[in-house]
């Protein structure tokens, strides 16, 4: 297989994963920490555990991240409130009916839209996305990203 840069040439080429690996880091930290207050004749002390954990990554890292699949949490949020509102406006009477239905109707359609929207996404865009970014490479030399076709 031929693994050089279509754009100038060069051998110098790296997979994509690879980099995103190595410029990608997890951090746990923990701290703690000790006080003493003084005060109206009374001594206090206090203390404090503190943890922290996170990823960083550098920004070649950030630029070369796989895909990511579409959050449906948004969709069914708006779903829920939608149908919600149009419970509450069948069983509230009259005089809440129209406005809560006005309101509900569009927030569970659009919910429902958004979800399925999202299902399709990761359900056939995404495993295509994902595909390339393992077939992608960087050239070190120019600074080309490309995939290759296997």
């Amino acid at each position: 297989m031929d693994f050089t840069c279509p754009q100038c040439k060069s051998t110098n080429v790296q997979r994509a994963s690879l980099i995103f690996k190595q410029g990608t880091s997890s951090i746990q930290l923990m701290s703690t920490s000790l006080g003493l207050g003084a005060g109206g004749g009374h001594l206090a002390v206090g203390g404090a555990e503190t943890a922290t954990s996170g990823r960083q990554q550098s920004l070649l890292a950030q630029q070369l991240a796989p895909p990511k699949k579409k959050d449906q949490a948004g969709g069914g949020c708006l779903l829920t409130i939608g149908a919600a509102l149009l419970i509450f406006g069948f069983l509230g009477g009259e005089h809440v009916m129209i406005p809560l239905l006005v309101i509900g109707v569009p927030l569970a359609v659009g919910g429902f839209w958004a979800m399925q929207r999202a299902s399709a996404f990761n359900k056939d865009e995404y495993p295509r996305r994902v595909a390339t970014w393992e077939r992608s490479f960087l050239c070190l030399r120019c600074g080309h990203s490309f995939a290759l076709d296997v």
